[in-house]
């Protein structure tokens, strides 16, 4: 289960993060997806237009 939104599914496409403790969709608020570099504090995150991350 994540510990962040509570859901019991890794979403769409997506597998569980941090073991097992975050879905997909957070976790891609923590880091990129894609390259898994962490983002800064107070980072403008653009939304991918592909995806929709």
């Amino acid at each position: 289960m994540c510990l962040i939104c509570g859901s019991k599914n890794p979403g769409f496409g997506c597998q569980w993060q941090r073991n097992y403790t975050h879905c997909g969709p957070c976790h891609s608020k923590i880091s990129c997806p894609y390259c898994r570099m962490k983002y800064q504090e107070d980072e403008l995150i653009i939304q991918c237009v592909q995806c929709y991350r």
